[in-house]
């Protein structure tokens, strides 16, 4: 290393406590941001029998003062979709998301936490729950 490089060097670290790292730093909540409201109950999907594909509708709202954009969701398994829109949703707006469960290959209890990443200050949590059972559609006589 040359002698020049090893100054700069010196000096970056000797000002290190001076220079913001951006990498880490944590998103501040701004109050015209947008916010959505906290998912307090599980999104259930019921009993399922394997095979059978289930919907469900969650209606939340964006609670904030400013437009929210959902980036993504993700849901950690690739038996669960979501439909949800990808147009601004204003302050005060409900909006709905569609989960789809293919239930095909799965057997017992189902718990999944989705995560919504959207322009909000933190990500929303949504668990869906269920029970996949093997069998026949056709109630038992």
């Amino acid at each position: 290393m040359t002698r020049k490089m090893m100054l700069v060097l010196a000096a970056g670290l000797s000002l290190g406590a001076a220079v913001p790292v951006m990498a880490q730093s944590v998103p501040s909540i701004n109050a015209d941001s947008a916010h959505v409201e906290p998912v307090l109950t599980p999104v259930d999907f019921g009993s399922v029998v394997a095979g059978q594909q289930v919907v469900r509708d969650l209606v939340m709202m964006n609670d904030g003062k400013g437009p929210l954009v959902i980036s993504n969701i993700s849901t950690g398994c690739a038996c669960i979709k979501v439909q949800f829109t990808r147009e601004p949703i204003m302050p005060g707006r409900k909006f709905t998301l569609r989960f789809t469960f293919d239930s095909t290959g799965r057997g017992g209890p189902l718990q999944r936490t989705v995560t919504m990443g959207t322009n909000a200050p933190t990500p929303t949590y949504i668990t869906l729950v269920g029970q996949v059972s093997y069998g026949s559609a056709e109630p038992r006589m």
